[in-house]
């Protein structure tokens, strides 16, 4: 599988809602920091190799693998994923906040 397509099958794996992710990150004790792309628990849920941004043209949400050679290595993040970093960096989840 390449690093793409392991990025799309783990950010779907998160789950269907920020309630449920919330979820499965604390079942992982997956903590990270808020506002930032790198150390975000999204982020550290998928990979140390992926960048968790906003994408250039749009206010969607985008995992962009490091070593990503062109557009093909961009990935959107699902709707439930962005609005559990939306809501994880206005403070909510407090107990995924860390490390």
């Amino acid at each position: 599988m390449d690093l793409r397509n392991e990025v799309v099958a783990k950010l779907s794996a998160l789950g269907h809602t920020p309630e449920i992710i919330a979820l499965n990150l604390r079942g992982q004790g997956i903590k990270g920091s808020r506002n930032d792309g790198y150390t975000c628990p999204i982020a550290k849920a998928i990979g140390a190799n992926v960048l968790v941004d906003y994408g250039y043209h749009t206010c969607d949400l985008i995992a962009v693998p490091k070593n990503y050679q062109g557009v093909e290595g961009v990935v959107r993040v699902p709707n439930p994923v962005v609005k559990f970093i939306h809501r994880f960096d206005n403070g909510e989840f407090p107990d995924l906040r860390g490390e």
